[in-house]
């Protein structure tokens, strides 16, 4: 194997890692803009606080997760949950400042499902162009070291 074959082999490699890396958070962006739009037409009741702080995954304040847990009530039912907002919360230390331990806070719940619930309704616009432009970047590399590779020597 010469090394030119070796090379076009790694750059197709290489490719094929970023393009499938593209799908992840394309998906994140979609998913979240979907399921964002359709809460605009969930109703409204309050929730209670139970939890609200953050934790750090992957070490060296790489990865903040928001740990928010609160109760609400459809009908008489008490309902517990976790979801902010559909997509990754962006901010994380921000987000969980405004949503303090005891508070009241208003929660929007799914009408045929009220065990589904978010805490911000609509899209996290800035959420999801950040996942779909990262995606968008990983593809167009992807395709630069495909076009790269078919290059003649």
């Amino acid at each position: 194997m010469t090394r030119r074959t070796r090379d076009i082999q790694l750059l197709k490699l290489l490719a094929s890692l970023f393009a499938l890396f593209a799908l992840y958070p394309v998906g994140v962006a979609i998913y979240g803009g979907v399921a964002g739009l359709s809460t605009l037409d969930w109703p409204r009741t309050s929730a209670t606080i139970l939890q609200s702080t953050w934790t750090v995954r992957g070490g060296q304040n790489t990865w903040k997760i928001p740990l928010v847990r609160y109760r609400y009530q459809v009908d008489g039912i008490d309902f517990e949950s976790t979801r902010i907002q559909f997509g990754p919360v962006i901010r994380v230390k921000k987000r969980v400042a405004t949503l303090p331990k005891d508070s009241v806070q208003p929660v929007y719940y799914d009408p045929d499902d009220p065990s589904h619930a978010s805490l911000h309704r609509g899209v996290a616009w800035l959420t999801v162009l950040v996942y779909f432009g990262a995606g968008t970047l990983s593809f167009c590399t992807a395709m630069y070291l495909w076009k790269q590779a078919k290059k003649p020597i």
